[in-house]
């Protein structure tokens, strides 16, 4: 066991899976540049495994092509989902990842916070979102607007209120 792996030192793979979404973000990308031990690789595949899994989860009660024409832009942390797995789930169902809002733009919270700690609502996305009258989405939302194909009561009512 090196220096990388020190901190988590009688911890297993679910245990820092669970902990540290960044260090398991960090361990995939140095793994897939081939500067890592066995020991790394390994563990980033225990990650990517993880984060297929979850993607399989959501994907089974989506309708295929259900997020056709939609553009999404997310922020805030989730405890369980990688933001590249939900992400993913968008692009898969065939909507739109935009990084900026803008008119044609919902945005889905992911979590409860953001980056750094602060709860979600300080997010500059959320601030603009809710001073331009933009949709905004839960998670929760997002899979059921992806089970229907249809925007969500709730994401509805939140634009025109």
């Amino acid at each position: 066991m090196g220096p990388l792996w020190r901190k988590y030192q009688g911890k297993t793979f679910a245990d820092i899976y669970q902990e540290d979404p960044q260090y398991c973000r960090w361990a995939c990308d140095v793994a897939l540049k081939g500067n890592s031990s066995d020991a790394m690789k390994i563990f980033a595949a225990y990650v990517q495994h993880r984060w297929l899994l979850a993607l399989n989860n959501l994907l089974k009660h989506a309708q295929p092509n259900s997020l056709t024409g939609h553009s999404l832009a997310t922020t805030g942390e989730n405890d369980e989902l990688m933001r590249s797995v939900i992400e993913s789930y968008i692009r898969i169902l065939g909507g739109n990842v935009s990084r900026r809002l803008s008119d044609a733009t919902a945005l889905v919270t992911l979590g409860p916070r953001i980056f750094d700690g602060r709860p979600v609502k300080e997010s500059p996305k959320m601030k603009e979102a809710a001073s331009s009258g933009l949709p905004v989405l839960s998670l929760e939302d997002l899979q059921d607007l992806a089970k229907a194909g249809a925007p969500t009561e709730r994401a509805t009512r939140q634009k025109f209120a």
